[in-house]
C-alpha cells in the first residue's frame, strides 16, 4: 500500500508537469490572445523595439501597464530576433516557469535530500496552473516575477556566505523591476535576517535600497516622471474590494488548498519546536507570501494569478512537511503504517482537488478561424479603428495600436485626477471629431450600464456613434482560455457615416 500511494502520488505529480508542458507548447504560438492584456504586453515590447519610451503621457494612442519594465525588456530582446508577436513573450514566460519548476524541487529535495519529495512539491506547483488563472506561460509578468522572487528567496535560504544576502537583495531588485508586488512580499523576511543573520542585516537593507532607489530615480528622470506617476501613484489609488477580505480565505485559500494550508501550518509548528532559525525563515517567508498575495488580491481588477507565489510557497511546504511527518513516526507507533496511508492518501487528495481539464486551456481551430475572420473584418473598415479591450490587435489588419481600455481606466478613475480629467476630454474630443471610422467593442453600452468597460464610453458612444451590427454570428468561438471572458462583440459606427 505504502509503495502503491507513492506511486500514485508520482504518477499524479509527472502527470500536471506533462499536462503543463503539453498546453504550453500547443498555444504558445496561438497569434491571437490567450488573455484580453496580452495583446497591451505586445503592444509595450513593440515600443521599445521602435525606441520610444513606455512611460508617457496618457493618450489615446498609448498607455502603459501599471508595472515595473524589465518583463518588456527581456521580452524586446528576444522579439529583436524573432519578431513582434505573441510567441516571444509566451517564450520568456514558459523559460521563467520551468526555473520556478526547477527552484520549487531543488528546494524540497535539498531541504530533505530525497527527490521523492522534489518532484512532489513540483508536480502540486504544476497542479496550481488552473487555480492561478492558467496563466505561467502568458505575456504577462508574472512567472519571471516569480522567478526572481522565488530565486532570491532560495539564496537567502540557502547561502551560507555574507555575499549570498547581497546577491539575494540585487535578485529582490530585479523582481522589483518586474513586478512591484516583491516589495510586499520581501519585507517581512527583514525580521528573520535581522534575528538570525544579523550581521548581514545592514548589506541586505542598503543593497534592496540601492537597487529599488536608484533605478526607480533613474528611470523617473527619464520618463520625466510618468514613471513614478503609473509605477506608484497609480497603484496607490487601485480600490479595495471590501467582499475579498473574507472570500480570499475561503475561495482562493482554503477551498482549493486547505490540506496544502494544514500541513504548512504543522511544518511552521515542527520548526517553531525544534529549529527556530528555520521557523523564522519559513514564517516571514509564508506571511510575506500570502500576505503580499491576500493585500494584491484585495485590489480592484486584480486576477487568480496574483496567488501564483501563495502557491509556490504551499508547494514547498507541503513537500517539506509531509518529509517531516513521515519522518517522525516511530517503528514503536503502533498505527505507523496506517498513519502514513493516511498522509500520503490526504496529499493524493490535495493533487486530485487541483484537478482540470488541460483541453479546455487550449484554442481550437474554430478559434483560430473566428480571429482570422476577425482580423478581415477591420481590414475590410476603411480608416483607423478602435478595439478598446484589445487594441493591439488592429495592427494585425495594417492599422494602428491605441490605448487598452484597462489602463484608460486606471487613469481616469480618480475624477480629481488632473491627468485622468485631461484624458477623459480627449476621449470624448476624439469621438465627437468621429477619428476613428469604427469602434469595435465588447459590450453593448446601452445593455451594459453596469459594466465598468462602458462606463465613460457610455455617454460618447450614446451621442456620436452607433451599433450597426455584431461581429461573430457563431457564439461559440475567439473567448480567451485565461482571464476575463470577453470577445469583441459589435461594431460601432460614427453617426451620419457612410462607411456603414
Amino acid at each position: 500500500m505504502n509503495r502503491a500511494l507513492r506511486a500514485l502520488l508520482l504518477s499524479l505529480s509527472l502527470g500536471y508537469l506533462l499536462a503543463y508542458a503539453f498546453i504550453a507548447l500547443s498555444r504558445i504560438a496561438y497569434p491571437y490572445e490567450l488573455e484580453w492584456l496580452e495583446g497591451g504586453a505586445v503592444d509595450h515590447v513593440g515600443r521599445i523595439l521602435s525606441g520610444q519610451k513606455l512611460y508617457v503621457s496618457p493618450s489615446l494612442d498609448f498607455i502603459p501597464y501599471l508595472y515595473t519594465p524589465l518583463y518588456f525588456y527581456l521580452s524586446a530582446a528576444v522579439a529583436g530576433l524573432t519578431g513582434l508577436g505573441f510567441w516571444p513573450l509566451r517564450l520568456v514566460s514558459f523559460l521563467a516557469s520551468v526555473g520556478v519548476f526547477f527552484l520549487v524541487y531543488a528546494w524540497v529535495k535539498r531541504e530533505t535530500g530525497d527527490r521523492f519529495w522534489g518532484l512532489t512539491a513540483t508536480g502540486f506547483f504544476a497542479a496550481s496552473f488552473r487555480a492561478s488563472g492558467s496563466w505561467f506561460d502568458l505575456a504577462r509578468v508574472d512567472s519571471l516575477f516569480l522567478f526572481w522572487l522565488l530565486l532570491g528567496m532560495f539564496v537567502l535560504r540557502f547561502g551560507t556566505s555574507r555575499r549570498a544576502v547581497f546577491w539575494a537583495a540585487a535578485i529582490f531588485t530585479l523582481s522589483f523591476l518586474t513586478k512591484q508586488l516583491t516589495l510586499a512580499i520581501v519585507i517581512p523576511s527583514l525580521l528573520y535576517i535581522f534575528l538570525h543573520r544579523r550581521a548581514e542585516f545592514l548589506s541586505f537593507i542598503l543593497t534592496l535600497i540601492a537597487g529599488i532607489g536608484l533605478t526607480t530615480l533613474v528611470l523617473n528622470i527619464w520618463h520625466q516622471g510618468w514613471y513614478v506617476y503609473y509605477i506608484f501613484d497609480l497603484q496607490a489609488r487601485q480600490p479595495i474590494v471590501p467582499s475579498r477580505f473574507i472570500s480570499f480565505w475561503i475561495f482562493d485559500f482554503m477551498k482549493p488548498l486547505g490540506l496544502a494550508g494544514l500541513a504548512a501550518l504543522y511544518y511552521l509548528f515542527d520548526r517553531f519546536k525544534s529549529a527556530k532559525g528555520d521557523f523564522w525563515f519559513y514564517f516571514t517567508m509564508a506571511v510575506g507570501f500570502i500576505g503580499g498575495v491576500w493585500y494584491s488580491r484585495l485590489h480592484s481588477g486584480n486576477f487568480e494569478n496574483v496567488l501564483m507565489p501563495m502557491h509556490a510557497l504551499l508547494a514547498i511546504l507541503l513537500g517539506l512537511s509531509l518529509h517531516r511527518l513521515l519522518a517522525q513516526l516511530k517503528p514503536s507507533l503502533g498505527h505507523k503504517q496506517a498513519l502514513t496511508y493516511t498522509f500520503l492518501a490526504l496529499a493524493a487528495g490535495q493533487l486530485i482537488l487541483l484537478g482540470y481539464n488541460p483541453f479546455k486551456r487550449i484554442p481550437t481551430a474554430g478559434d483560430k478561424l473566428a480571429g482570422e475572420q476577425f482580423i478581415a473584418t477591420m481590414k475590410e473598415l476603411k480608416g483607423e479603428v478602435w478595439v478598446p479591450y484589445h487594441a493591439w490587435l488592429p495592427t494585425l489588419a495594417g492599422k494602428h495600436s491605441q490605448a487598452h481600455l484597462m489602463s484608460i481606466q486606471d487613469v481616469i478613475r480618480d475624477k480629481n485626477d488632473p491627468v485622468g480629467i485631461a484624458l477623459t476630454a480627449q476621449i470624448e474630443e476624439t469621438l465627437r471629431e468621429g477619428r476613428y471610422s469604427a469602434i469595435l467593442l465588447d459590450d453593448d453600452p446601452a445593455a451594459s450600464r453596469h459594466n465598468r468597460g462602458a462606463d465613460f464610453l457610455l455617454a460618447y458612444l450614446e451621442t456620436y456613434y452607433e451599433r450597426e451590427r455584431p461581429i461573430f454570428a457563431d457564439e461559440q468561438y475567439f473567448w480567451p482560455v485565461a482571464g476575463r471572458y470577453t470577445r469583441p462583440q459589435y461594431v460601432f459606427f460614427p453617426k451620419n457615416s457612410t462607411l456603414k
